[in-house]
């Protein structure tokens, strides 16, 4: 079953116990105690908003000029710096904030597991702003090592966590590059690790193995238990050499949505509508799987995707707790039919899986107290302290119509 991070102080007027199991989400967003590593003050309000609070006290125009110092102290051969490069919004805004100050950065992109049509448009619109590479590693293995990880430890996405840490890295190495730049630090945006975490401004070898979603499957067991060739999983491993995986994150106001409104003005194409079991049309538009993967999630925690966007704008004031109450809780958790358009049974098709046997693996992973919990209007009141459900018919917003 789902850990169950307790308040550190101890409230616990308005919680739900379930099976022996406290369950309760924060007082201020929608996250529940069940996501990993999350923690929560006397108030609680949980780590994620806490952090997010903190930003208030910084000097962002001086943690600017750092950003610049550090790039220009640390050039690169070819190119100033290195842009670990998906094509979304947030690696969009990344080049073009670099342009902006007068850098010339190198995209850098692992291809995704399962590459959507419009994944495909927004990688194609990085060569319009900068010299972009892109590096695909060897199908059959990765397709192996997909359904695998699926199957063994419930994530699909199991490369694609390994591989956007380790090939930007090892391109940097090679082409003698120092700083290679990934988004937001996750501890300090979502506020998945233990108090300090938040932090951090660097990306390391030791980073990955604690946050980077590995799960406990290794390289080397993998080449054994598949039959891989260890030829074919070298650009899994974290390069030797001089590299600085920087958190541009840390050093900007981060901010999602307005990423993908800046990054629309630069050639990134949204979404026509809602991404199946999400909200918005503006992210998670290049990996036909990642559907597949927010649902296990839900199956495992009980909160999917949409909670993370939801949780971001009522940090942010462009939502109230009710409003995204409203547009989250028949969408969060929803078992995936399609994503961006395509069928589920086209998408396992691709890793060699049937649907029978993918609901099987969802069964076997499914923690069914936390789900039952999650999946009723009544759970996010718990430390809220309502006793009923939002209004229906009032969900507008900040970011309404231009986020559809």
């Amino acid at each position: 079953m789902a850990a169950c991070h307790r308040l550190r102080y101890g409230d616990r007027r308005h919680e739900c116990v379930v099976d022996g199991m406290s369950l309760f989400r924060c007082r201020r967003c929608l996250y529940p105690n069940t996501k990993p590593d999350i923690w929560f003050d006397e108030a609680v309000v949980c780590s994620a908003c806490l952090a997010y609070d903190k930003r208030q006290a910084i000097d962002w125009k001086a943690r600017e000029r750092e950003f610049v110092d550090l790039i220009r102290s640390n050039p690169g051969k070819t190119h100033d710096v290195l842009v670990a490069c998906s094509g979304g919004k947030d690696s969009t805004w990344q080049i073009v904030k670099c342009l902006e100050l007068g850098l010339r950065p190198l995209a850098v992109t692992a291809t995704t597991d399962h590459l959507s049509e419009l994944g495909r448009k927004n990688l194609d619109n990085i060569g319009n702003l900068c010299d972009h590479v892109e590096i695909s590693p060897h199908k059959p293995a990765r397709r192996k090592i997909s359904k695998f990880a699926l199957e063994e430890v419930g994530d699909i996405s199991w490369c694609e966590h390994h591989l956007i840490w380790s090939i930007p890295a090892r391109e940097a190495v090679s082409r003698e590059i120092p700083i290679v730049l990934y988004g937001e630090c996750p501890q300090n945006e979502y506020g998945a690790g233990p108090a300090g975490s938040e932090r951090q401004e660097r990306l390391t070898p030791a980073w990955v193995h604690e946050f980077g979603g590995l799960l406990g499957l290794r390289l080397s067991d993998l080449s054994e238990i598949l039959d891989i060739d260890p030829k074919h999983l070298e650009l899994y491993r974290w390069p030797e050499g001089n590299v600085q995986a920087v958190f541009m994150g840390a050093y900007f106001p981060w901010d999602g949505y307005e990423n993908a409104v800046v990054a629309r003005k630069h050639g990134f194409t949204w979404y026509p509508g809602d991404v199946e079991g999400s909200l918005y049309g503006y992210e998670n538009l290049d990996n036909l799987q990642t559907g597949i993967h927010d649902y296990l999630r839900f199956l495992k925690r009980g909160y999917g995707r949409a909670i993370d966007i939801a949780s971001s704008h009522i940090r942010r004031g462009r939502l109230t707790r009710e409003q995204a109450i409203e547009l989250v809780w028949q969408r969060d958790g929803v078992r995936p039919t399609y994503y961006l358009g395509v069928s589920l049974i086209d998408i396992l098709a691709n890793i060699g899986m049937t649907r029978a046997e993918f609901h099987l693996i969802c069964d076997r992973f499914t923690d069914l107290p936390v789900v039952k919990w999650a999946s009723k209007l009544e759970s996010y009141q718990f430390f809220y302290g309502l006793s009923t459900a939002p209004s229906k018919g009032d969900s507008s917003s900040q970011i309404g119509a231009s986020a559809a």
